[in-house]
Parts: C-alpha cells; structure tokens; sequence
C-alpha cells in the first residue's frame, strides 16, 4: 500500500507540471509582439503603401522591463546619406498583450 501512495504522488506531481507547463499563460516574446503589431490594420496599410513605392516597413522590438517597444519605421534613402522616417511606437504588455499606441 506504501508503495501505491509514493507511486501516486509522484505521478501526481508529473502531471501537475505538465498542465503547468503546458496550460498556464505565458509571457508575451519579442517575435509575438512583433506579430501582433504587424497584424494591425495600419501597419499593414503602411506596409503595403511602402511596398508600392518599392521599399518595406522596418519593425524593431525592444525589451522595456513589463512592456516590448515595437518601433515602425521606414528607411528613407538620399543619395549619400539614410535616416528613418518613423510611422509610429507601440507598447505591448508581456503579460497581457495589451497595445497601446505611445506615437
């Protein structure tokens, strides 16, 4: 009977940090934020804009502690020389995958 309990228990425990692991939230990543701003509707419509002029949206993600900074951008070309033309900054939250738009 000893023998059952220790089996159980331990099959117990495996089972609990498989549904742990497997079933609890998880922290939004830097390639889902990424996503998640893409997919909006402006971006996409920047995106294609830019696409027609024969260039493409830059998107770079930054940690910021509780929150990824996605930057949008474009690289603008002239002659010599390049700068970025930023469509806008976005907040997402790790933990919920609230966007916010910060520009």
């Amino acid at each position: 009977m000893k023998m059952f309990k220790i089996v159980f228990a331990v099959t117990a425990i495996f089972v609990l940090a498989f549904l742990v692991v497997n079933l609890w939230p998880t922290d939004i990543t830097a390639n889902d934020a990424r996503a998640t701003v893409q997919a909006l509707p402006e971006v996409r419509q920047y995106a294609e804009m830019l696409t027609q002029a024969g260039t493409e949206a830059q998107i770079v993600v930054e940690d910021s502690g509780e929150e990824w900074n996605v930057h949008v951008f474009e690289i603008v070309n002239n002659g010599d020389s390049t700068h970025t033309a930023t469509f806008g900054w976005y907040r997402v939250n790790k933990k919920t995958g609230e966007i916010t738009r910060a520009i």
